[in-house]
């Protein structure tokens, strides 16, 4: 019998109260260093894992967040208006365990709050809608957002927790959805499911340039910016017409970027490795 590990993310053990923190670190410790070493193979969702494993001479194969594509309805095309529908789903932070330099964050929302008030300011027709978590749990960790936001109150809404139903049907509707990250350990061992999610539903994301996306840099749909450079790209993607918008989701839906039959022959090789 042959044991293959999943290693999917690199939890943080930064923040919360020491006991959380250390049992984290030696449940994660023992996850990463230990166990999946003594695995015949493990299935890695990330460059960076990959290469962690493989300089330890372990069998890798490298799995993205994967889905049956045939299950995503075709996108609806946008009508034909000046405003850009900008989405963010997702949980950037868990609120009771932000450390006090704020440099645990899973993901940068607030870079995202900065970007579109510049957008604001230069009068940009946009909407952007965030998913997975409320204003006031936003604004304990950034409570210096609090005139930002509402100044923006009629162009950028917190709808909190919502079914997955309802949130994929928002994310095909929508034009981009963006989130942006650091490169720390923890965001450059795991693969961001929404990224994989959104191009299957055929909306184009709007991400930072990293190593756990170099693979998939040519992927229809997926715009990438160096940090620094978000506001950039966002300007440059609101002077999309409907009819490019249109075409580019359409080319990412079809693309079947994360489709699982595109991957089976890499597990197979990977099977046959182990003689499984």
């Amino acid at each position: 019998m042959k044991m293959i590990a999943d290693a999917t993310e690199w939890y943080d053990a930064s923040a919360g109260s020491l006991t959380h923190r250390v049992i984290k670190f030696l449940d994660t410790s023992l996850r990463m260093h230990i166990v999946h070493r003594l695995a015949d193979g493990v299935i890695t969702t990330s460059k960076f894992l990959t290469a962690f494993y493989g300089r330890r001479g372990k069998t890798t194969v490298e799995l993205p967040t994967l889905f049956d594509g045939e299950k995503f309805q075709s996108p609806p095309s946008r009508e034909d208006n000046l405003r850009k529908d900008f989405i963010y789903v997702g949980s950037p932070f868990d609120v009771g365990r932000v450390n006090k330099a704020r440099s645990n964050l899973k993901e940068r929302l607030d870079v995202c709050i900065e970007v579109f008030y510049q957008l604001y300011l230069a009068g940009g027709n946009f909407s952007f809608e965030i998913y997975g978590i409320g204003v006031d749990d936003y604004l304990r960790v950034f409570p210096e957002h609090a005139a930002m936001l509402q100044e923006m109150a009629q162009c950028t809404t917190f709808k909190g927790r919502q079914p997955n139903q309802l949130v994929l049907k928002r994310v095909a509707e929508c034009d981009f959805s963006i989130f942006f990250r650091d490169e720390t350990r923890v965001t450059l061992a795991g693969f961001p499911s929404k990224l994989a999610e959104s191009i299957s539903c055929g909306t184009p994301v709007i991400s930072n340039k990293m190593v756990s996306l170099e693979r998939h840099a040519q992927n229809e749909g997926l715009f990438l910016a160096a940090r620094g450079e978000e506001f950039a790209l966002v300007k440059r993607v609101m002077t999309f017409s409907s009819a490019e918008i249109n075409a580019i989701k359409q080319r990412a839906y079809h693309s079947r970027a994360f489709d699982y039959r595109n991957y089976v022959d890499e597990v197979s090789a990977f099977m046959a490795e182990l003689e499984v």
